[in-house]
């Protein structure tokens, strides 16, 4: 994996893997490393949501 920051205007983080790439903002005022966590953390808490949501669609599949 490697990480690159790129700071500006408006900073980010490039993030590239073999298969996969991201960019993500960074947070005004934050440690890149304290703005990366934040973002991990709101992620995995909309993907817990969009999962109870396709949860309960899944269950309705059932009664229609």
């Amino acid at each position: 994996m490697k990480v690159n920051l790129h700071i500006g205007a408006g900073a980010y983080a490039h993030i590239k893997t073999e298969d996969a790439s991201l960019d993500v903002l960074l947070s005004p005022g934050r440690s890149a490393e304290q703005s990366l966590r934040e973002s991990a953390e709101e992620m995995r808490s909309k993907a817990a949501k969009l999962l109870r949501r396709a949860d309960l669609c899944e269950q309705a599949a059932k009664l229609v």
